[in-house]
């Protein structure tokens, strides 16, 4: 498949090349830019993520995430580590820095997390949506 734009709702969406047909439906990558609103143990929030080559980056107005992906057909699941890059700002976990295990699927243009620190019974739920494709790499 070419390298072209796809609509969604008003917007247009860049549709990648690495776009592929599988199970009689166009498969989207899951690389992108996305956008995230998340439950957690001390409250919600939203935030920004974008996912590139099996690794995740992102953040909110009071912490930033690095982490990996790994997907397998619909299935997807992510390793997180989370650190507060801004001081007293009140975070969803309720802790400074702490990883998260999360496991999900993808749908279309979202994607639908749920996990936890690990060891702990402090869970996360996560509901991403994709506002774009990211630039082609050379």
């Amino acid at each position: 498949m070419r390298a072209g734009l796809r609509h969604s709702h008003s917007r247009q969406i860049p549709v990648s090349a690495d776009s592929r047909l599988g199970e009689g439906k166009l498969r989207h990558s899951m690389e992108g830019f996305y956008t995230v609103q998340f439950i957690g143990a001390q409250g919600w929030g939203t935030g920004v993520v974008v996912y590139i080559a099996g690794h995740v980056f992102g953040g909110d107005s009071a912490m930033m995430f690095t982490g990996t992906y790994d997907r397998q057909g619909n299935a997807v699941t992510v390793q997180l580590h989370a650190k507060q890059i801004a001081p007293g700002l009140m975070n969803t976990m309720g802790r400074d820095e702490f990883d998260l295990d999360l496991s999900g699927v993808v749908e279309g243009e979202k994607i639908k997390l749920a996990g936890n620190i690990p060891g702990t019974e402090l869970r996360l739920k996560a509901n991403l949506t994709k506002q774009c494709e990211l630039p082609a790499r050379g």
